[in-house]
């Protein structure tokens, strides 16, 4: 896969190939990422779908430049951040919740952010994202007409990534576990 720019947008294009031929730990639904959302997917992906496995709960993440701006599993937003956030006096689900309560761990530091969740995003997470200035997500699975949704977000260059959970669990029986990015 060829990426927009290296590290940085001065940079020449970076190229990302998957560690078992033919086999992506992720699928690129929407946009073009460059190397450095390609960290940060696949960093925030790890760290959500462990969270969410060993926690039994939604989690959801908020990276930026291949650092953790926050997690968070779901619980309930306090009022503060249900305020800065415009979900003040509404009912939020479980995955909007965790994804709100990542993001106000830091929110200076999650501007613009690459968001991950553990769970399929549903349609609440994707109309809250269109308002907040985040760059892409990843996700094991959207509801029908997220991505219809997110795709418009940023001029339609907003990325949206899928993740592949079963080549993990692939790479774990052949005990090569270090395979799953």
């Amino acid at each position: 896969m060829e990426l927009r720019y290296g590290l940085n947008p001065q940079q020449a294009p970076a190229y990302t190939t998957p560690v078992t031929p033919g086999r992506w730990p992720v699928r690129l639904l929407h946009g073009e990422p460059s190397f450095i959302n390609m960290l940060d997917a696949l960093n925030s992906w790890q760290l959500v779908r462990e969270a969410g496995r060993a926690l039994g709960r939604p989690a959801a993440a908020s990276f930026k430049h291949v650092s953790p701006a926050g997690a968070a599993v779901s619980g309930a937003v306090d009022e503060v951040a249900a305020e800065l956030y415009g979900v003040a006096g509404h009912e939020v689900g479980a995955l909007a919740g965790a994804y709100l309560r990542a993001r106000d761990a830091d929110p200076r530091s999650s501007y613009g952010d690459f968001a991950a969740v553990s769970h399929p995003v549903d349609a609440e997470l994707a109309e809250l994202l269109t308002g907040m200035v985040c760059d892409g997500i990843i996700a094991p699975g959207y509801a029908p007409g997220a991505v219809e949704r997110l795709s418009k977000k940023k001029n339609g260059r907003f990325l949206i990534m899928e993740a592949d959970d079963t080549s993990c669990r692939r790479a774990r029986r052949r005990g090569r576990s270090s395979d799953c990015a």
